[in-house]
């Protein structure tokens, strides 16, 4: 595996390329500067970070009067994030004090994006770490997901055993703090996770559109147990890492939506969310987690089914109970959006092009027949 002999490379360019390691000092409040290097290469730059269940920019970029490009925001906590050059991302860490530099190649899509400065190491090794993880989900052209469960099993195996090692060389090449140390640890089995929680759903989606209309799904005694635990913890949540929000998605639907239709095949979609709501709300969840669930079922069926009487329900039930929620303007953005292409709204403008190249919208059409 190619990407395993790589690692002393892959270590001493991470330990010349940072400036300054991972602090011992608590992490406090402070300003954070991500530059950007050659910036007009770019069409699509973007800092953003997964929280109340949508995409939210940290910071726009702005230009200086040398030319610089550069984000720069404050943060009250550190957290996960993504950075986006044109069509590559990556994820980064971000706490206060961050001061680096990005760089792409766009003639090369396979090399990740490079980090330099403060706080550029730790980034490195996420960028290199999701490389890895897509090289072997996607080894010899088959995709993970895809797999029948043996081939799986022995695919995950060889995923875990790759990124407990890098992990750890990591961590031994340039001396990180424990409690970073231990972040990287638990993110990679919340990665490990996550994976084995999406396979689960894979397998429960083709019992459940079975064409014998018999529905059974035993689920491998391995699988059972990579998926037995659920961390829920808060924590995860405010770090903002983006695999422990696709946990709690892939929860919602191997846990609790596919046991409703598993134990009543005939079930409608309007009774799926109604039930969801009242197991979320009897559930024995920390609070901080429990309101998250509870918003991501009603976010879920407000994309998914759109505005219907129960979701107006459950979406009605949560306003009350979380009256001051941070999770409130996602959940009215996604009712909204919903309410554009209703019957009898105005259908949104969209623009394209005509087979003759030439630029057309709705807007243009508008009163015209066919």
């Amino acid at each position: 595996m190619n990407y395993l002999h790589r690692l002393p490379s892959y270590f001493a360019w991470f330990a010349f390329c940072a400036l300054i390691g991972c602090s011992e000092k608590k992490d406090l409040p402070g300003p954070v500067k991500i530059s950007i290097h050659d910036p007009y290469l770019y069409k699509t730059i973007r800092v953003f970070a997964y929280k109340s269940l949508d995409q939210v920019d940290l910071a726009y970029p702005k230009i200086d009067a040398g030319g610089n490009v550069s984000m720069k925001f404050t943060l009250r906590r550190p957290t996960f994030a993504f950075i986006q050059l044109g069509d590559k991302y990556s994820e980064v860490y971000l706490a206060a004090k961050t001061d680096i530099m990005v760089s792409g190649d766009e003639d090369a899509p396979e090399k990740p994006l490079h980090f330099s400065g403060h706080g550029g190491d730790l980034s490195n090794y996420l960028a290199h770490s999701a490389l890895i993880t897509e090289q072997i989900k996607a080894k010899s052209g088959n995709y993970i997901t895809q797999l029948e469960p043996p081939a799986f099993l022995q695919r995950y195996d060889s995923l875990k055993a790759a990124l407990t090692h890098f992990c750890d060389a990591y961590i031994d090449s340039l001396h990180p703090s424990a409690d970073i140390a231990d972040l990287l640890k638990k993110k990679n089995d919340l990665k490990l996770l996550a994976l084995a929680l999406e396979y689960t759903y894979t397998l429960q989606t083709k019992a459940l559109s079975a064409e014998s209309g018999v529905k059974k799904f035993i689920l491998p005694d391995r699988l059972q147990q990579a998926i037995k635990d659920i961390p829920f913890d808060p924590v995860f949540l405010k770090l903002g890492i983006f695999d422990y929000q696709m946990i709690l998605l892939m929860y919602l639907h191997t846990k609790i939506y596919s046991p409703i239709c598993f134990q009543d095949a005939s079930v409608k979609p309007k009774y799926i969310e109604s039930k969801a709501d009242l197991e979320l709300k009897n559930g024995d969840y920390p609070a901080e987690v429990k309101e998250y669930l509870i918003a991501l079922n009603v976010n879920h069926w407000l994309n998914t089914t759109g505005i219907t009487p129960s979701v107006d329900s459950i979406l009605a039930s949560f306003k009350n109970t979380y009256s001051d929620s941070k999770h409130l303007p996602a959940l009215q953005k996604s009712y909204d959006d919903w309410l554009t292409i209703t019957p009898g709204k105005m259908a949104p403008d969209i623009a394209g092009t005509t087979i003759d190249g030439m630029p057309v919208s709705l807007r243009d059409l508008s009163g015209k027949e066919r």
